[in-house]
């Protein structure tokens, strides 16, 4: 859990300044991204959903939301559904 939200804080104290969607913007991935294509548990999804929602809506710069990851690569119907 620690390192989850060492990750949140990180992604969210860019140096320049740039809020969640402009970070997403750029291609880097926020780590509900990760969770959502690699992990498929889906306890891990719903703590960062709580810590950030916007990250819900949030795109990579090829256009993919966590869900988009999720539903392609991760293929768990928890997850799946804790996204939608």
């Amino acid at each position: 859990m620690e390192v989850l939200k060492s990750m949140i804080g990180l992604a969210k104290l860019d140096s320049k300044k740039r809020n969640i969607q402009d970070i997403s913007d750029i291609g880097l991935r926020l780590p509900l991204h990760y969770n959502a294509r690699y992990h498929p548990d889906p306890a891990a999804a719903k703590l960062l959903v709580r810590l950030h929602h916007p990250a819900l809506l949030a795109k990579t710069k090829h256009g993919n939301a966590p869900l988009d990851h999720a539903i392609k690569y991760n293929k768990s119907p928890a997850v799946v559904s804790l996204l939608r």
